[in-house]
């Protein structure tokens, strides 16, 4: 089946594919485990509330393959609280994120000669890995093929499997560009009525 590879891989974590299940899901919850745990505070990023942090991770990886707003983000990981953070307090996170190659956007292009436009431009959110997406949701087999009720602070219209096979094939797209010292890129205009995936410059 074509989208059998796309559940258990982990293109960019290769030595848990030949794991059961279970064991799988175990070490893809503990890798973000330690991320929250230990890498951000390495980074000199101290996690205050890391249950908020992994629920800040899980909204974004509900957005996967989209350019959803930091706000609707930011909501969807803090449904029902008036004690919002602020841009300025998330930011930093997001950057460590980034820097650890947990976080892996796609930035816009702009077919103009203004770089202001381009950097004006939303990224599309990806995550280095879409397993990691799916562990963080809690995401299993059945209800990604089976159409399983899906869990409501997923924030993208359409089917999630369609959003991570997008997520998928941009990480081998960008993989092989590597490779070729190109960059990769998507596009999409202001309302939406147009937009490529990716393209490879």
């Amino acid at each position: 089946m074509l989208l059998e590879p796309l559940l258990p891989p982990c293109i960019r974590l290769p030595g848990i594919r030949p794991l059961s299940d279970p064991i799988r899901r175990a070490q893809l919850n503990s890798y973000i485990d330690r991320v929250i745990d230990r890498d951000m505070p390495e980074l000199g990023r101290r996690v205050r509330r890391p249950t908020q942090l992994r629920n800040w991770m899980t909204a974004y990886g509900a957005a996967t393959a989209s350019t959803t707003s930091w706000e609707k983000i930011r909501d969807a990981a803090t449904p029902g609280s008036d004690d919002k953070p602020s841009r300025t307090t998330t930011s930093p996170y997001r950057d460590a994120l980034e820097r650890l190659f947990v976080l892996d956007p796609v930035p816009a292009w702009a077919p103009t000669r203004s770089h202001l436009n381009q950097l004006a431009s939303s990224p599309k959110h990806h995550l280095v890995d879409p397993a990691l997406a799916v562990a963080l949701l809690g995401l299993d087999e059945r209800a990604l093929l089976h159409g399983d009720a899906e869990p409501e602070h997923i924030v993208r219209d359409g089917p999630f499997l369609g959003s991570l096979f997008e997520s998928l094939v941009t990480l081998s797209v960008r993989v092989n560009a590597s490779n070729c010292e190109a960059r990769v890129h998507h596009f999409r205009t202001h309302r939406g009525e147009r937009e490529v995936d990716l393209i490879v410059e």
